[in-house]
């Protein structure tokens, strides 16, 4: 039996070690929208006294 492959996408989180996106969720971060959040940050005004903080509204819906 021929099985058709999903592609993958592996993401590499320190904390939580390689984390997999099919590719209905890869799709879903591609979008627009979706790719809006990298310009948002999660700790808004922290950034600013902790300038290594630079999370993303991204980073953490991922």
């Amino acid at each position: 039996m021929d099985k058709k492959m999903n592609p993958l996408k592996l993401i590499n989180d320190p904390i939580h070690g390689y984390v997999r996106f099919e590719e209905w969720a890869i799709k879903f971060i591609d979008t627009l929208h979706f790719q809006r959040l990298c310009d948002i940050k999660q700790l808004e005004t922290s950034f600013y006294v902790f300038p290594g903080a630079t999370h993303s509204r991204f980073e953490h819906s991922l």
